[in-house]
């Protein structure tokens, strides 16, 4: 799902377009195939980068410590997409195969744009400039140091460090 749908802070878009999913099928059948060893070397480690993933506890996310996982998704799709269109024997067809991948792609980077520019504003903005705005504001008026107040929040270091960047500094 976070792969082709919904990354971690926008929705509607992953790490990949939805095209990309049928690319990766058939680049995964195709190399197979085709090229089984670097098939089985590619799978391999495929299956091996997640470990260090697992094992650490560092950081916010796993898919941003999984991030080099992405590149090996990205050669089986580009292998779809060659192997694809080489599969076409008709040259009118490949022609008309390649201006269709070109115009479902560009029409993802344009809803993705459209998506970067206008939608992710507003959903960052109602996230951190209300709630943990008001938070800080909250905070910088408490003046007894010797009470102790408790924070429940759902990613409590998504939440410490923009209480951090909205507490008023003291000079």
């Amino acid at each position: 799902k976070a792969l082709f749908y919904s990354a971690e802070v926008i929705k509607f878009f992953g790490f990949f377009y939805i095209v990309d999913a049928v690319f990766l099928v058939l680049g995964l059948f195709q190399m197979f195939s085709q090229k089984r060893k670097l098939f089985y070397l590619l799978v391999s480690i495929l299956l091996i980068a997640p470990i260090s993933t697992a094992v650490s506890m560092h950081g916010f996310s796993i898919l941003n410590r999984g991030i080099l996982i992405l590149p090996i998704i990205l050669i089986f799709i580009t292998y779809g997409v060659y192997s694809s269109y080489y599969l076409i024997q008709n040259i009118l067809l490949r022609k008309i195969f390649a201006a269709g991948t070109v115009i479902s792609y560009i029409v993802g980077f344009s809803l993705f744009m459209y998506t970067y520019f206008f939608i992710l504003p507003i959903q960052l903005i109602s996230h951190y400039r209300t709630t943990t705005r008001a938070l800080a504001k909250y905070l910088s008026f408490e003046t007894d140091r010797r009470s102790k107040i408790t924070i429940i929040a759902r990613d409590p270091q998504v939440l410490y460090t923009g209480i951090l960047f909205y507490l008023p500094r003291s000079s």
